[in-house]
């Protein structure tokens, strides 16, 4: 006797069910240490291991102890300031090159573009020192914040190579009819190109914020005086025992403290959201 075979309609089903399950599961492994860390925020010391992830002692001190205990408010104010100014900066710039790179013709446009794309392949921590070197002995490092604004004020490589390609897209004949109303490059670029940047703009600079919020080596050199300290420098010296009695050992605190720190990312994202849909689906400009 012949099986009977499956109808496509149910394997097509059955294979939407695996691939849910799947996707569920991931999910919940990704999820799950931040849930872990989010309840055990509000565990008492001697519960942590011993109790489960909703069924212990609830307690809302942690909170109140880190708040005394770190300058989370100072960490807060001056990774807020870092990370929104350099963002803003960083995606101007590298709006600007991108758009000079894919539209305007000047000489050596691709050697220097080759340039920009072969330093990417050098790594960062690689020329740490010679900045710092370079800046120490300009004063900026320990005159405030300035050593550590100053080198991140211009786009990354990568940022301008997807506004460089992205810039492709916007048909050519926008700027030819600009140029022929009498408008100037500058014009252009903030009347006309910019606002066709935001899709591009918007995603690399929510990148570029979570990056810049959570970056320690950076301002762990460049950043010696205590006013600016970013909040990844408080959360480093407390869970280290630096700051605070002991911050190592009690691991409560220290999720209290990544809850803290991670709380605006996640809202920024939540905010941020549909503008990530909206850049996805307006992929271009169509003439």
């Amino acid at each position: 006797m012949h099986k009977p075979k499956m109808r496509p309609a149910a394997r097509k089903k059955g294979g939407e069910l695996v691939l849910f399950l799947f996707l569920a599961a991931f999910g919940f492994c990704m999820l799950y240490p931040f849930l872990w860390m989010f309840f055990t925020s509000f565990k008492p010391l001697n519960q942590v291991y011993t109790s489960g992830l909703l069924r212990h002692d609830w307690v809302f001190q942690n909170y109140a102890e880190v708040w005394g205990k770190v300058n989370i408010l100072s960490g807060l104010k001056a990774s807020a300031v870092f990370s929104v100014g350099l963002t803003v900066s960083q995606m101007l710039t590298s709006a600007m090159a991108g758009y000079a790179f894919s539209k305007i013709r000047f000489p050596l446009r691709s050697a220097c573009f080759s340039i920009l794309l072969a330093s990417m392949a050098i790594p960062y921590v690689t020329i740490m020192l010679p900045q710092f070197m370079m800046l120490e002995r300009f004063g900026l490092v320990t005159s405030g914040p300035w050593g550590y604004i100053i080198p991140r004020l211009a786009g990354g490589a990568a940022t301008i190579f997807f506004v460089r390609q992205y810039c492709y897209g916007i048909p050519d004949s926008l700027i030819e009819s600009a140029k022929i109303d009498g408008a100037g490059q500058g014009r252009i670029f903030f009347r006309i190109i910019l606002p066709l940047l935001v899709p591009v703009v918007t995603i690399q600079g929510l990148f570029q914020f979570i990056y810049i919020w959570n970056d320690y080596l950076g301002p762990s050199i460049f950043l010696i005086d205590q006013d600016w300290w970013t909040i990844q420098l408080f959360v480093a010296r407390f869970s280290s025992g630096q700051i605070g009695s002991a911050g190592a050992a009690n691991i409560p605190m220290q999720m209290t403290v990544a809850v803290i720190v991670t709380l605006p990312l996640l809202a920024l994202f939540f905010y941020a959201q549909k503008y990530i849909v909206n850049s996805v689906i307006a992929s271009g400009v169509k003439e």
